[in-house]
């Protein structure tokens, strides 16, 4: 039975490729009512990215349970990242300057170039990934699908009615994103994996912290949460760094 299922991460993954690219062909529609469809570029494109992320997930598990994990498999899902998780990613944050018209033009494309540096960032990271055999618990700069689910939770976080969000739209707020989410992508600062790690007490607990203080955030202010749940999951990651001398 898991001989004949071997193509299945691998399909998984095309998925994954695929709601991306439809993620990029949104951003790139912008706004518009078709008819048939009216098309809200960060709603939709946001939804594409998570949708993708939850076959992200899948198809490393679908390779671990059926061993069928591949060299192929392996630049597959790192090119298939690149586009869903680095591409689809920046072209929702430029289609966030959509609502900041009355900007300077230096500030609007500085803002617009900024959103460049997501793919670039991805690029590398994910290129050092592939040639990093180092078996390890967590990760050495934050996940390039976790880059992805931020930006689709900040893009959603617009249409709260929480106030401090509304701030982070403005460009020079973008830019200054742009710049944190690309560092912490290629930085090498250990940042805590989310599965449970039964060796560490202390591990369990962090993440306990985590998880709670996120849930109940969210249940609150919905995806207003995004940005600060992401500070808080580095400060978290480096206080267990700290904790089990990795830092």
């Amino acid at each position: 039975m898991k001989k004949r299922l071997k193509w299945l991460p691998n399909a998984l993954t095309g998925v994954n490729l695929l709601a991306g690219f439809a993620a990029i062909c949104v951003c790139a529609f912008g706004d518009r009512n078709w008819g048939f469809i009216e098309i809200h570029t960060e709603r939709i494109a946001a939804g594409l990215i998570m949708f993708a992320a939850l076959f992200d997930y899948a198809d490393g598990f679908a390779a671990r349970a059926l061993n069928a994990a591949s060299e192929i498999g392996k630049q597959l899902d790192s090119l298939s990242d690149m586009v869903t998780f680095g591409v689809a990613p920046g072209a929702l944050m430029a289609s966030l300057l959509v609502y900041s018209p009355h900007v300077s033009e230096p500030l609007f494309f500085a803002a617009l170039g900024s959103c460049a540096l997501l793919p670039l960032a991805a690029a590398f990271r994910l290129a050092r990934f592939n040639l990093d055999q180092t078996p390890r618990k967590g990760f050495v700069g934050i996940p390039t699908p976790a880059t992805g689910v931020f930006v689709a939770a900040f893009a959603l976080a617009r249409a709260s009615a929480f106030y401090p969000v509304s701030e982070f739209y403005r460009p020079f707020a973008l830019i200054v994103i742009n710049l944190t989410l690309a560092s912490l992508m290629i930085s090498t600062l250990p940042m805590m994996s989310l599965k449970p790690d039964k060796s560490r007490p202390s591990a369990l607990i962090l993440r306990g912290a985590l998880a709670a203080a996120v849930v109940g955030a969210a249940a609150l202010w919905g995806f207003a949460v995004a940005p600060f749940a992401l500070a808080f999951y580095v400060v978290v990651s480096l206080a267990d760094a700290r904790i089990s001398g990795k830092l």
